[in-house]
């Protein structure tokens, strides 16, 4: 069976009806995604847990992208709440299948169980459990969820309790499972089973963008996962496989200045072609202030050869509706990237979230190889910049560094970014 490996975690490249029928003699079956792969950087448990999956498969479309890029395509996507309803479906007639549910909400497990066991016609789903919150940290808690799981009959273990809590559970006590052939590590999927969380609809999971549809139904909990957290798995990508020599080579810079003329000491990697598309992205052309004046102008003079549009990522109103004003525009980004429908993207920068909105859209951009002009505006950046960790120092820097060419403003901010 051959692997795709991909910051250093190996991703069994294997079909889903490989995967059903290996699973006849059982194994541990392990999904990882971008969350997954952040987290396997630094979490020397986490790692040491997913060494004892004896699959694991591409549970992510960005996955799927980043693969091709490294031209070792995955096969197949085979995420968790996919697979499962495939599994048990599968195996609805095998009266040697019988599956412990253990995750979700007080409640929701045993309605995801009564519900299977509707749809598969048998009871497929001998057991339904929701462990309190911390029960991994609570070793009698764990040791009465086993004899429950011992004592059901089951032959197989769904767990959905999210990683890496659920990886690291089974790695401490998987081995005490003494009729389970079996273990799925499903993370949400009891909760859609249940329909307690709707999934997302079928054509953003096959673009790669059921993390949004999710952050939008639940800000509170994913936006820093998705949005801050996770944008460690796009620099480490860039890093090591886009742009191998990002801190050997010579950085180059171009200035703005008063009269609108630039230098540079970089030529361009713009495409020679009849008609340059350039897609301008940076907040609501409505707003005040400069950004919006800059991109109006843009827009207003640019020649017949040059065709520009512009994706607003952001404008005034509740946090809900920024984040469906950003959540259109990754969407309308990512579209425009698979049709190749760009040439150079124009990226409007201040400070504050600002950052980590364009950081996404320019990392974005680099994995499909276009070229990016940063054009720098905040007036404050520089104290957002000093209140940043070190760490989340490091990782603007590398970052803004992807860009092909910097904008800056004036002499004394050209300088400052350059240092």
């Amino acid at each position: 069976m051959s692997k795709v490996n991909i910051l250093n975690v190996e991703i069994d490249n294997i079909s889903q009806v490989e995967l059903l029928e290996n699973l006849r003699s059982g194994g541990i079956v392990f999904t990882p995604n971008i969350d997954h792969i952040v987290k396997l950087q630094d979490d020397r448990e986490f790692y040491q847990a997913y060494t004892s999956a004896d699959y694991k498969v591409c549970d992510s479309q960005i996955l799927m992208y980043v693969s091709r890029l490294l031209r070792k395509p995955i096969r197949e996507k085979i995420s968790g709440s996919d697979f499962f309803p495939v599994f048990y479906n599968y195996f609805k007639d095998d009266e040697d299948v019988k599956i412990f549910l253990l995750g979700a909400a007080e409640g929701v497990a045993k309605k995801a169980q009564r519900l299977i066991n509707q749809k598969v016609g048998r009871e497929i789903i001998v057991q339904a459990h929701s462990p309190s919150f911390g029960f991994e940290k609570d070793e009698q808690e764990s040791i009465e969820i086993i004899d429950l799981i011992n004592h059901s009959g089951a032959t197989v273990l769904a767990i959905g309790v999210g990683a890496p809590k659920q990886e690291k559970w089974l790695y401490k006590y998987s081995d005490q499972l003494r009729n389970i052939k079996v273990i799925l590590a499903v993370g949400a999927t009891i909760d859609f089973e249940a329909g307690h969380v709707k999934r997302a609809p079928k054509w953003m999971s096959q673009v790669g963008l059921e993390w949004l549809h999710r952050m939008l139904h639940e800000p509170k909990r994913l936006w820093k996962r998705y949005l801050i957290d996770d944008f460690v798995f796009f620099w480490l990508v860039a890093k090591r496989m886009v742009l191998p020599n990002l801190f050997s080579h010579k950085r180059h810079y171009i200035e703005q200045s008063t009269d609108g003329s630039t230098a540079s000491n970089k030529h361009s990697a713009i495409p020679e072609t009849d008609q340059l598309k350039v897609l301008l992205v940076g907040p609501s052309l409505t707003q005040r202030g400069g950004m919006a004046t800059v991109q109006n102008l843009i827009l207003g003079s640019a020649p017949k050869s040059v065709v520009v549009k512009h994706i607003s990522t952001h404008d005034e109103g509740s946090v809900a509706y920024r984040l469906r004003v950003f959540a259109i525009a990754v969407i309308a980004f990512t579209w425009n990237l698979l049709r190749n429908n760009i040439d150079l993207v124009h990226i409007h920068v201040s400070e504050k979230g600002s950052v980590f909105r364009k950081i996404l859209i320019l990392l974005m951009a680099k994995v499909f190889r276009k070229p990016v002009v940063m054009h720098a505006h905040g007036c404050e950046f520089h104290l957002f910049h000093d209140n940043l960790s070190r760490w989340m120092r490091r990782f603007v820097n590398a970052a803004l560094q992807q860009a092909d060419y910097f904008v800056a403003l004036s002499e004394s901010w050209k300088q400052y970014y350059v240092s």
